[in-house]
């Protein structure tokens, strides 16, 4: 890991459990994965819309998701 991201992470995390981290996890290489949170938001969202009878056509034009709306389409048809 760069020396920078060391940093970062001990200044997000605190020195106490930058040293649990340490401890328990030392000398591991390992992949920490962007959260979901977004897309679980779009998700919940587009629940919601449908039970509200939004047309798929409104929720696609939505500019709040800040998604094109190939990816807004592909959302909503798997949900």
């Amino acid at each position: 890991m760069k020396s920078q991201n060391l940093e970062l992470l001990l200044e997000l995390i605190g020195i106490e459990n930058f040293a649990k981290l340490a401890e328990h996890c030392g000398g591991m290489s390992f992949y920490i994965p962007k959260m979901p949170s977004k897309k679980l938001s779009i998700l919940r969202d587009i629940k919601l819309l449908k039970e509200l009878e939004v047309s798929k056509d409104d929720i696609i034009k939505a500019k709040k998701y800040e998604l094109s709306c190939r990816t807004l389409r592909r959302i909503y048809d798997r949900s």
